[in-house]
C-alpha cells in the first residue's frame, strides 16, 4: 500500500468533505436560503465560489419548476443504487438532471 496509498486516501477524503460542501451549498441555493452553508469539515466555500455556484444553480432553474436534490435511484433486478445530485422538472413536465 505504501507512502502513495496514504496520499490516495487523503485526497480522496479532502474531495468528499468538499463535495459534500458544494453539495450541500447547491441544495440551499435551489432552496432559496441566501447565505453560505458552513459544516464541521474544517473547509469552507469562498463568496467567489459561492457566487459561482450560485449563478449555475440559478441557470438551471426557472419559476414554476420543482427541484429535487440527492434523490435515490436504485434497479432492484440489477442491484444497483446511487444518487442524482439534482433532478429539475419543469414546469411543462420535463424532467432535467445533472
Amino acid at each position: 500500500y505504501g507512502i502513495q496509498g496514504e496520499v490516495d486516501d487523503i485526497v480522496l477524503e479532502r474531495a468528499s468533505k468538499i463535495g459534500t460542501l458544494i453539495h450541500s451549498n447547491a441544495d440551499a441555493i435551489s432552496k432559496g436560503v441566501k447565505t453560505i452553508i458552513s459544516d464541521d469539515s474544517g473547509y469552507s466555500i469562498s463568496p467567489v465560489a459561492y457566487a459561482s455556484l450560485n449563478s449555475i444553480v440559478a441557470g438551471l432553474i426557472s419559476p414554476g419548476d420543482t427541484v429535487m436534490t440527492e434523490v435515490v435511484v436504485a434497479d432492484d433486478k440489477a442491484q444497483v443504487a446511487g444518487t442524482i445530485d439534482m433532478v429539475i422538472i419543469t414546469k411543462e413536465g420535463v424532467i432535467l438532471n445533472s
